[in-house]
């Protein structure tokens, strides 16, 4: 059983799902769960509820792995959420955390912009959350780290994405993967 923390529109729902995966997929925002509706099918199903980082609303131990992809970088506070995630996993269930690497808010890129399809722009905060954060935190919740990845902006990236040229070399992600006990 997987928890998709923060699914937005439902990508890694859709590929949990192919995989097998019995899923559900929480998010805040209506707007983004409306559009990861739209993803469920027969073959692939995935159960959608709303729902906060900090709040999910399942009982303890429900789950044996819990996905979270760029989504605790726009909470000012991981403590509640990590928390949160530690009660719902199973003993020896796994989390995995994958987000903007800290080095891009401290940098001064401090929100995520995107715009939707009539053209508005939306801007959502990202916060500052060191590595050593983390591993005060988890540490403390009884998650043990498994690994812990940075990887940087390369050539290949560049080739998709010729404006990240000037920023070859600097680390783009942070992804971390935690095991319950």
């Amino acid at each position: 059983r997987v928890l998709d923390l923060g699914c937005g529109t439902g990508r890694y729902c859709v590929l949990l799902a192919r995989r097998g995966a019995e899923l559900v997929g929480v998010d805040p925002s209506e707007e983004m769960l409306e559009r990861a509706r739209r993803k469920i099918t027969a073959a692939y199903p995935f159960e959608l509820q709303q729902g906060t980082a900090d709040k999910v609303g399942f009982p303890g131990g429900t789950f044996d792995l819990i996905v979270s992809a760029l989504t605790l970088g726009h909470l000012p506070e991981l403590g509640p959420a990590l928390a949160e995630a530690a009660r719902l996993l199973t003993e020896g269930g796994r989390l995995v955390i994958s987000d903007i690497h800290p080095y891009w808010p401290v940098s001064g890129h401090d929100y995520t912009e995107f715009f939707d399809e009539e053209g508005r722009e939306y801007r959502v905060p990202s916060y500052t959350h060191l590595f050593e954060e983390y591993w005060r935190l988890c540490t403390e919740l009884g998650l043990c780290f498994e690994d812990v990845r940075e990887p940087r902006i390369d050539i290949r990236l560049i080739a998709s994405f010729p404006s990240l040229k000037e920023y070859e070399g600097i680390p783009l992600a942070i992804v971390l993967r935690l095991r319950k006990g």
